[in-house]
C-alpha cells in the first residue's frame, strides 16, 4: 500500500511540475515578447520602400520674446512619420522636423503658422516648405512668406537646417 502512495505522490510532483514549467513559458513568451522589436519596411505613397530613405532635420526657431506661433496645417509626403503632432512654439522655442531624403526622389512637406500674442490676437503668420532632393545635394526652405511685423533667415545648426523668426 505505501507504493501506492508513493506513484501518486511522484505523478503529483510531476504534474505540479509540469504545470509551473507550462505557466513560466507563457509569462516569459508574453514579457519577452513586448520587449523584441520586429523590423518594419515602411513603404511610401507610390508604394516603392522607403527603406534606403535617410532624412534631414529642419527646425523652425521662434527667436522672439513674446510671440507664439500656432500652427495651423501640415501638409506633404516628405514627413519621415507622417505629419507631426501640431504643437505651438513657444517665445524662443523651436520646432523640428524630420523629412525624408532618398536617391532620386524628391520631398516636400509644408507648415503653416499663425504668429499670436500671448492673449492669442493673431498678428501675422508663416508659411514654409522644407524641400529634399539628393540630385540637388542641398536640402532648403522654400516657398516661405512671412507676414506681420516679422523677419526670417536661414542658418545652420550641426547638420540641421534652420529657420529663424524674429520681430522687426
Amino acid at each position: 500500500m505505501n507504493t501506492g502512495n508513493t506513484d501518486n505522490s511522484k505523478r503529483k510532483n510531476a504534474g505540479t511540475i509540469l504545470i509551473l514549467f507550462v505557466l513560466l513559458v507563457i509569462v516569459s513568451s508574453i514579457y519577452c515578447a513586448s520587449l523584441i522589436q520586429t523590423p518594419s519596411f515602411s513603404q511610401s505613397a507610390d508604394g516603392s520602400s522607403s527603406s534606403m530613405a535617410s532624412s534631414q532635420t529642419f527646425t523652425i526657431n521662434n527667436q522672439t520674446t513674446t510671440y507664439y506661433l500656432k500652427p495651423t496645417q501640415f501638409e506633404g509626403d516628405g514627413f519621415e512619420n507622417g505629419p507631426p503632432i501640431m504643437k505651438t512654439i513657444l517665445p524662443e522655442g523651436r520646432a523640428s522636423f524630420q523629412i525624408l531624403r532618398s536617391i532620386n526622389r524628391t520631398y516636400e512637406a509644408t507648415v503653416r503658422y499663425q504668429i499670436n500674442t500671448r492673449d492669442g490676437n493673431n498678428v501675422g503668420g508663416l508659411e514654409t516648405t522644407m524641400y529634399t532632393n539628393t540630385q540637388l545635394g542641398v536640402p532648403y526652405f522654400k516657398n516661405t512668406i512671412i507676414s506681420g511685423p516679422f523677419t526670417t533667415s536661414v542658418g545652420t545648426n550641426g547638420s540641421a537646417l534652420v529657420l529663424n523668426v524674429k520681430a522687426r
